[in-house]
């Protein structure tokens, strides 16, 4: 098992060691978000960053991506057009859905993973690195 050292805490966590995912699309319109999110994942991934839906349908029209981590902060539906087009490029990929508020069951996918403002970054990379597992809910 691998570890990394939480610089906010000082301690070390864990980060599961199944077979990583090669590539993340994050689509997240906040920038210091963004920012955490490429830095943190980068140890493990080849991440790539939008702050929009459309730059998102540029990285996917451009880049095979295994998983995606989508902001439903993103403007009329933003979170749900990119997941569409996501799953006609890769229609098995990891999903992971980040939310300000919580959520009340809406038409995602049941293989897609969500997670409330704020949340630990190691979970986060224990799922996008459990690819094949299901969502938590």
């Amino acid at each position: 098992m691998s570890t990394a050292k939480s610089k906010r805490h000082g301690r070390r966590t864990s980060v599961a060691t199944a077979p990583p995912v090669r590539t993340v699309l994050i689509v997240e319109p906040e920038a210091l978000l963004r920012w955490s999110l490429v830095t943190y994942l980068g140890r493990w991934f080849q991440v790539f960053a939008a702050d929009s839906v459309s730059a998102a349908d540029r990285l996917l029209d451009e880049q095979p991506i295994d998983a995606a981590v989508l902001s439903d902060d993103l403007p009329d539906g933003g979170a749900d057009q990119i997941e569409r087009h996501l799953r006609i490029r890769n229609p098995t990929p990891c999903v992971v859905r980040i939310s300000t508020r919580p959520t009340t069951g809406s038409g995602t996918s049941q293989t897609t993973a969500r997670l409330e403002k704020p949340f630990d970054l190691t979970a986060l990379a224990n799922l996008l690195k459990t690819k094949d597992s299901p969502a938590p809910r």
